[in-house]
């Protein structure tokens, strides 16, 4: 076999686990060489690997990268992992925008899971030019509606909240989330790290060329004149969070709950889904018995409905 040639390629701006950085994010270098292979191997054992050290604690998919990506619906990690926990009855948090969640409607339901969808943008057009190649604000609310009415706890997370162009969509999308059955909100003030400020840059003028300034302009504005602050907790400058406060509470009555950053990361100061021990603290339920395993959390495995094993 020959010496493997290296190919040119741009700076990879992804890391192998998610890393704070208090000035610039570096370039992460990356070296590649030509493979003439015609095939792409995955292996992933996850929904396997055993927990005997658990506590119990919530589980939420996921914060950074949507785990119901199209790949999932052949290769069902998501699901796979599902079901270890609603057969552990392990709390579950669900974030993200695919339909292909609505699948897992009986797993989600044994496992008494609460699901946030995200919903940055609610005119179609713009929502479109952004972000093409998923599925339509409308349809994302439509799953919404699918799941509240199987009795499930779900939210809608406005993220991110673009300035200039979809703030002004936040009453909109929160009056339709709660005419399809959602009980929380929240929002996510738009984060542009990295290279992905450039990027973000180059799509919105290549897409929205007569919004691109005034978008960026806003941006700046929030930001004491730079498109990025990479100090903790400025994720959501204090202006945007009233202004957005304000329109949330405008337009959404309590008792809908509402949290500034749900779903986010930490330097977003989210606000976490609370395990469902905690939420239902008013009206205890029966305790329930110790399995063998060192978790607080029975093993009683868990099994799909007698239609699902039919089909």
């Amino acid at each position: 076999m020959g010496v493997l040639r290296p190919v040119s390629n741009p700076p990879n701006p992804w890391l192998s686990r998610e890393v704070e950085y208090l000035d610039e994010i570096p370039d992460a270098k990356l070296e590649v060489y030509e493979d003439h292979t015609r095939e792409i191997l995955a292996h992933n054992d996850s929904p396997d690997v055993g927990f005997s050290w658990w506590k119990g604690e919530l589980v939420v998919f996921s914060g950074v990268t949507d785990c119901y990506q199209p790949l999932e619906a052949s290769y069902r990690l998501t699901r796979g992992c599902l079901e270890i926990c609603a057969g552990y009855h392990n709390p579950v948090g669900i974030i993200t925008k695919a339909p292909l969640v609505e699948r897992d409607l009986d797993v989600l339901v044994a496992a008494r899971a609460s699901v946030t969808v995200s919903i940055p943008i609610w005119n179609r057009e713009h929502a479109h030019a952004l972000e093409p190649y998923v599925a339509t604000p409308q349809r994302r609310m439509k799953t919404i509606e699918r799941l509240a009415a199987a009795g499930l706890d779900v939210g809608v997370n406005v993220a991110p909240v673009i300035p200039g162009l979809s703030d002004a969509d936040i009453p909109a999308i929160l009056e339709a989330a709660k005419a399809a059955g959602a009980r929380r909100a929240g929002f996510v003030f738009l984060r542009l790290p990295g290279s992905v400020a450039q990027v973000f840059e180059e799509r919105i003028r290549r897409s929205l060329p007569l919004r691109a300034e005034r978008i960026l302009a806003r941006v700046r504005e929030a930001r004491g004149g730079k498109l990025y602050d990479p100090r903790r907790g400025e994720a959501a400058p204090a202006p945007v969070k009233r202004r957005s406060r304000n329109k949330i509470d405008s337009t959404l009555p309590r008792p809908l709950e509402y949290s500034p950053c749900a779903g986010a990361s930490s330097s977003s100061r989210s606000a976490p889904l609370l395990p469902r021990a905690r939420r239902a603290k008013a009206s205890p339920s029966p305790a329930r018995p110790r399995s063998r395993a060192r978790s607080r959390w029975t093993s009683r495995p868990w099994s799909p409905p007698a239609a699902a094993r039919s089909s």
